[in-house]
């Protein structure tokens, strides 16, 4: 499924559900056949059981995770639940400090993965009550680096059916696959798709030279990764193209669709 709408959104195995990011942060789950709605989330607010800034995540067990993208807790919302009236199954859960405004990536019921851009390692790992940094990046200046979390953004998702972890930084041109092993995440593969030139200066890392590849958005199926790229052989390289208000040039924008196997080929 593709689409251009703003906000999160998740393909489930009856369900297709959307957060609005534009007006109120409700969450719409609509059922995947019929189209029709079967309900609207409110969650945004500063209660006990209401998020301020909401985002969402797949979850195991037919969950989803709304999370809070300016606080410390979590909401797991049980889809089964939703045929209820008024009410529906969910659990709250108040999160460590130093996960505060971290994006969640559900991997267990009561083992998350946290994605942490600024750090010295990509990821942590909370697993019943300890947390454990871990992941690598392709740079080996990365303690150097005072802007990690300009330069290191990314997209991570898990396959919960292949149980791998795909990571990937459009700027570095980089991906990489963690396979869970053992209640841990153990880097099986990565690979620089294109070359990228950088410097550094005054510890800020600065790219020279934009990769032929970029992977932005991405998505995992059962045999192959499928990401959004702009594709440099075809786009107008060295050509300047009027702004309008300063905008970014559409053309300038990834909009092709790449598809990779396991492998990276």
């Amino acid at each position: 499924m593709m689409t251009s709408m703003s906000g999160t959104l998740l393909v489930h195995e009856k369900e297709v559900i959307w957060i609005d990011a534009i007006s109120d942060n409700s969450i719409h789950i609509v059922d995947k056949r019929s189209g029709e709605e079967i309900k609207t989330l409110y969650v945004k607010g500063e209660g006990l059981n209401e998020i301020i800034t909401p985002d969402i995540s797949r979850a195991p067990n037919r969950c989803i995770s709304v999370f809070d993208s300016n606080g410390a807790k979590e909401v797991l919302v049980f889809l089964d639940s939703l045929d209820m009236d008024s009410q529906y199954k969910k659990e709250v859960w108040n999160l460590d400090k130093q996960l505060f405004g971290l994006r969640i990536i559900p991997i267990t019921h009561n083992q998350n993965v946290f994605v942490t851009p600024d750090s010295a390692n990509p990821f942590l790992l909370s697993s019943h009550s300890k947390i454990d940094p871990f992941g690598t990046y392709p740079l080996k200046e990365v303690k150097e680096i005072n802007n990690k979390f300009s330069v290191f953004q990314g997209t991570a998702i898990y396959n919960p059916y292949s149980r791998i972890l795909l990571h990937t930084i459009g700027q570095l041109s980089y991906v990489a696959l963690y396979a869970w092993n053992r209640n841990q995440f153990i880097l099986d593969k990565e690979r620089n798709l294109s070359e990228v030139g950088y410097s550094l200066q005054n510890g800020n890392l600065i790219i020279n030279k934009t990769p032929q590849y970029a992977p932005t958005a991405v998505a995992m199926t059962k045999d192959y990764i499928v990401s959004i790229e702009r594709d440099q052989q075809s786009s107008s390289i060295g050509t300047k193209e009027k702004r309008n208000n300063n905008d970014r040039p559409f053309s300038k924008a990834p909009h092709t669709v790449f598809v990779y196997d396991y492998d990276f080929n």
